[in-house]
């Protein structure tokens, strides 16, 4: 946070220390959908410019990999496993799961946690929205809140700045931000009912989850 107020770190390796400057977002921008959200209208079909489509499975860190697919070209979209009442989960608390990781090495929190977003430098243009029944995206108003979020509700978020390395690396402040980082933040179902086995989600839930990746294609088509 300290790093977002000042925008600017220093960068070392073994031989050199450089100071990198933050370039301010444009616009971050947080659209949130809900049960009432539409997504498409009446008989819209989604019309791919792909004839297929691939699905890979990597050990990576996350952000490593929406890097590797912005140098090659590609939009991706960031699919953050949030906590479904909290922002940014523990990372208040340094408890250490995916999105307190995204959330300490970058200025993700401005965008999801409203009250520290508060106390950060008032000149970067930060837009909070929602999307209606008619799939308008309107402004959030004060009574209006992000969380808790729907059970197949989603968070969208456009113009992050990822400033810090993997925290295999020990959270490395990054030669090169990376800007304009696009992401959404969605709940998987906490500690879930499994079959006997232990290997599968009952139905209602493997349904739920679902509906959950559907909202993420439909997203990320609609951000695309």
């Amino acid at each position: 946070m300290a790093t977002m107020r000042k925008r600017k770190y220093i960068s070392e390796d073994s031989t050199t220390k450089t100071e990198v400057l933050i370039q301010p977002p444009s616009s971050l921008v947080t659209i949130l959908y809900n049960h009432q959200s539409k997504l498409t209208q009446n008989g819209q079909r989604f019309t791919s410019p792909f004839s297929s489509t691939n699905v890979r499975v990597l050990n990576e860190d996350c952000l490593v990999s929406y890097n590797t697919l912005v140098s090659s070209g590609m939009k991706p979209l960031l699919l953050n496993m949030a906590n479904v009442t909290t922002p940014g989960g523990g990372y208040r608390k340094g408890e250490g799961a995916q999105e307190e990781n995204l959330f300490r090495r970058s200025n993700y929190y401005m965008s999801l946690d409203y009250n520290m977003d508060q106390e950060q430098d008032q000149s970067i243009n930060s837009k909070r929205n929602y999307c209606s029944s008619t799939g308008q995206v309107l402004a959030l108003n004060v009574h209006q809140s992000l969380y808790p979020m729907d059970e197949y509700g989603a968070i969208y978020t456009s113009g992050i700045t990822v400033f810090r390395g993997t925290e295999d690396q020990g959270y490395p402040f990054l030669k090169r931000p990376l800007y304009d980082v696009c992401g959404v933040a969605i709940a998987a179902y906490r500690d879930p009912s499994l079959h006997k086995n232990k290997q599968r989600l009952i139905h209602k839930l493997a349904v739920g989850t679902r509906k959950k990746i559907e909202t993420l294609f439909a997203i990320a088509y609609n951000g695309s």
